[in-house]
């Protein structure tokens, strides 16, 4: 999953937290996807998460990198955690 930091509606730490609360089994395959001109409290947010980060402009040499060196982690099953119910609500 590529996630820009971003959104014309959203920022990409919102739809971070979101997954983390609501598809936590998603959170370690989501590539930042950033521009480089980012503030401080998003490059401090980035600075805590161990995930790839994909910056703009990029080629797609780069991109299909980036996805070979995710295929082991795609390939385990996502999983909703116990009682939890699948939900298609948007973050806010």
């Amino acid at each position: 999953m590529i996630l820009d930091l971003r959104l014309p509606d959203v920022d990409g730490k919102a739809v971070w937290e979101w997954i983390t609360r609501h598809r936590p089994g998603l959170a370690d395959r989501v590539v930042f996807m950033t521009g480089g001109a980012f503030t401080p409290r998003a490059r401090e947010f980035l600075a805590r998460l161990p995930n790839l980060r994909l910056e703009k402009p990029f080629d797609l040499g780069h991109v299909l990198s980036m996805v070979n060196a995710h295929l082991d982690i795609a390939s385990r099953p996502a999983s909703l955690g116990v009682g939890e119910e699948e939900t298609h609500a948007v973050p806010s």
